[in-house]
């Protein structure tokens, strides 16, 4: 999903139920039944990504730490921009 397509269907959100509906994060609970979360939103912010064999999607936030060398380093051009919508608030 695009921001452009994430606005077009808040909008048409906001035109079906007004502005004051509040939005949250689903997530899959990883029980047997998927249980469906429904988390509160703590952070919208542009991140990169890289693969990663430890989740679920195939990939994980790209964190640089000044004192570790990182392996996918940040704002590298090859890797794409995405915006991140959290559960958590992110340190940059």
């Amino acid at each position: 999903m695009t921001i452009e397509e994430l606005i077009e269907e808040l909008q048409q959100l906001q035109e079906q139920y007004g502005s004051d509906v509040q939005v949250r994060l689903g997530a899959d609970y990883g029980d047997y039944h998927h249980t469906l979360q429904a988390l509160e939103v703590q952070d919208i912010i542009p991140v990169q990504l890289c693969e990663s064999a430890y989740s679920r999607s195939g990939f994980a936030v790209v964190h640089n730490d000044p004192k570790e060398e990182s392996e996918h380093p940040m704002d590298d051009p090859e890797q794409d921009m995405v915006i991140l919508i959290s559960s958590v608030y992110i340190n940059q």
